[in-house]
C-alpha cells in the first residue's frame, strides 16, 4: 500500500516541468516582440569565446525564428575559443532555417573558422582573415597540437560542415588538417590561413565588405531593423547553473534529498529540497542548450518507478533497475547536447561525453559522505528526530505521558538487543517504541514501521536504538 509520504513528493514534481516552462517562455527584455518591415539580427563573436557564448548564439536563433527575421548575421573578430562551445553553435546555426551570415571583420581564426562554415554565407571584411583551425589542448607541458585521433575527427567534422554549407571542402579542411596538400596553395606540413582576397578568390567568401552596412545593402537589407544581441542576466545565470562545478553540486543536493524523502515518507522537506535542486539543475541546462523536456519527463519517470518500486513492489526489481536508469540518464544527457544528426560519438563530443559522466559520477560520490553525515551525527540530534516525527507523527499525549516520553533517553540504557516491544507511533524510520515499560525513542534501518507493530531492538549505538519488525 502506497503510504501517505508519496502524496508529498508526487504533487511536487511538476515543479520541475514548471521551471522549465517559465524559462522557456522568457524572452530578452530589450527584444521587440512585433515586426515591423525588414529584421536582421546581428550577434557579435568578439575577443576569445567560451562557454557561454553559444547561450547568445542560441537565444538569438529562437528570437529570430519567432519574429520571423530575414537574416542572422555573426559580426565576428575572434582568434577561437573552446572546441564544445563552437560544436553547439555550429549545431544551432545548421539546424536554423533562416539565412546565416558571417562577417569577417576582420579575423575568424581556429574555432571562429570552424563556425564561419556553418553559415550560408562568408563574407570578408577590410584586411580580413579566416582559417588557422588546427585543434589544440592544454597539458602539463602547455599548450600543444591535439593527438592525431582528435585530429582525425576534428577533420572529418570540419568538412560535414562546409560540406553541407556548400563550402569549399578542401579549403576548409586545410585550415586544420597539417597533412593535407593542396597544389599551388598549402604544402604538407602547413596549416591554410586565408587572406580576404585568397578567400574571395577560391570560392569560401563571396565578396569583400567595407562595412556591416555595406553588407546589408548588398544583401537587399538595407533600411532592415538591426537588432544587436548582448549577453544578458538570463545569459549569465544560465552560465552559473550550467557550469560543471555548480551543476555537481545541485545534482548531490537533490539526489541525496530524494533519497531522504523516499527513505522517509510524509516529511515532504526534503522532497521540495530536491526539487528546487533538480529544478535549477534542469532549468540551467534547459538555458545552456544542452536539455529539454525530454530530460525531465525521463527524470520524473525515473521517480515514479522508484516510488512504485518501494512503496508498491516487494523487493528490488526492474522498476527500481530502470528508475534508478531513468534518473541517472536524464541527468547525464541533461549535461550533453546531441547532434544535429543524432547521437554522434565523434572525439569532440566524446570529450563533453566525458565531462558529462565525470559530473554525474563527482555527484554520486559525493552522496557517500552525505549518508555517512545522516546516518551517523544527524539521528541522534532533536532537529532530526523533528523533521522525522513532525506534529503528524505523534499522538497528543497526556502532560504526564508527555514526561515520561521526554525522559525515554534515560532509560535506553537499560535497552539490550532482542528486546521486544511494538511501535507508539509511526517509525519512519524515527518514532518512539514502547520497550518493557519504558517509552524509548528508535530508529529502523530505513523500514517504515506502522503504529503498534510488533519491533524487536537489533542493535544499540550509544544513545540511538535500532529496531525492526517483530514477531
Amino acid at each position: 500500500m502506497i503510504r501517505r509520504g508519496i502524496h508529498h513528493l508526487l504533487p511536487l514534481l511538476p515543479i520541475l516541468f514548471l521551471s522549465v516552462q517559465s524559462v522557456h517562455a522568457q524572452a530578452p527584455a530589450d527584444a521587440p516582440t512585433t515586426r515591423a518591415g525588414r529584421l536582421v539580427f546581428v550577434i557579435p563573436i568578439q575577443g576569445e569565446f567560451e562557454k557561454a557564448l553559444h547561450l547568445i548564439v542560441v537565444r538569438a536563433l529562437r528570437e529570430a525564428k519567432r519574429q520571423e527575421a530575414d537574416a542572422v548575421i555573426l559580426d565576428m573578430d575572434t582568434p577561437g575559443g573552446r572546441v564544445d562551445s563552437a560544436i553547439r553553435i555550429r549545431d544551432a546555426l545548421i539546424n536554423t532555417e533562416i539565412p546565416t551570415y558571417t562577417y569577417v571583420n576582420p579575423m575568424a581564426v581556429s574555432a571562429g573558422a570552424f563556425i564561419a562554415l556553418a553559415t550560408d554565407h562568408i563574407i570578408m571584411g577590410r584586411n580580413s582573415s579566416i582559417g588557422g583551425a588546427l585543434p589544440l589542448t592544454i597539458g602539463a607541458e602547455g599548450v600543444g597540437a591535439a593527438e592525431k585521433k582528435f585530429q582525425s575527427v576534428f577533420n572529418a567534422e570540419i568538412r560535414k560542415t562546409a560540406r553541407t554549407k556548400g563550402h569549399p571542402e578542401d579549403i576548409a579542411e586545410g585550415f586544420s588538417n597539417p597533412d593535407l596538400v593542396i597544389p599551388g596553395l598549402k604544402k604538407e606540413g602547413d596549416i591554410l590561413t586565408l587572406t580576404f582576397d585568397e578567400a574571395t578568390s577560391l570560392g569560401l567568401a563571396e565578396y569583400q565588405a567595407e562595412t556591416l552596412d555595406e553588407l546589408l545593402a548588398r544583401e537587399g537589407l538595407s533600411g532592415a531593423r538591426v537588432v544587436r544581441f548582448q549577453l544578458t542576466t538570463t545569459d549569465r545565470i544560465a552560465r552559473f547553473l550550467s557550469s560543471s562545478a555548480v551543476l555537481g553540486v545541485l545534482m548531490m543536493v537533490g539526489l541525496g534529498a530524494l533519497v531522504l524523502e523516499l527513505k522517509t515518507p510524509g516529511v515532504g522537506l526534503p522532497g521540495a529540497i530536491a526539487l528546487l535542486a533538480f529544478g535549477l539543475a534542469f532549468g540551467g541546462s534547459y538555458l545552456a542548450n544542452l536539455s529539454g523536456y525530454m530530460e525531465v519527463i525521463f527524470f520524473f519517470v525515473g521517480v515514479v518507478l522508484l516510488v512504485v518500486e518501494i512503496y508498491v513492489l516487494p523487493g528490488f526489481g526492474i522498476a527500481g533497475i530502470l528508475g534508478i536508469l531513468c534518473v541517472v540518464g536524464s541527468l547525464l544527457f541533461a549535461l550533453f547536447s546531441f547532434a544535429p544528426d543524432g547521437f554522434s560519438l565523434t572525439a569532440p563530443r566524446l570529450d563533453m561525453l566525458g565531462s558529462a559522466v565525470l559530473t554525474v559520477t563527482a555527484a554520486l560520490v559525493g552522496l557517500i559522505p552525505f549518508f555517512i553525515v545522516l546516518g551517523k551525527i544527524l539521528p541522534a540530534t532533536p532537529l532530526y528526530r523533528n523533521l522525522m516525527l513532525g506534529p503528524e507523527g505523534r499522538e497528543s499525549p497526556a502532560p504526564a505521558e508527555t514526561a515520561g516520553a521526554a525522559a525515554a533517553p534515560r532509560a535506553e540504557a537499560a535497552v539490550a538487543a532482542g528486546q521486544t516491544g511494538r511501535a507508539l507511533t509511526d517509525l519512519r524510520p524515527a518514532g518512539i517504541a514502547l520497550l518493557g515499560e519504558a517509552r524509548v525513542d528508535v530508529l529502523t534501518q530505513g523500514e517504515y514501521l506502522e503504529k503498534g507493530t510488533p519491533v524487536v531492538v537489533v542493535r544499540v549505538e550509544g544513545a540511538r536504538v535500532f529496531v525492526a519488525r517483530g514477531e
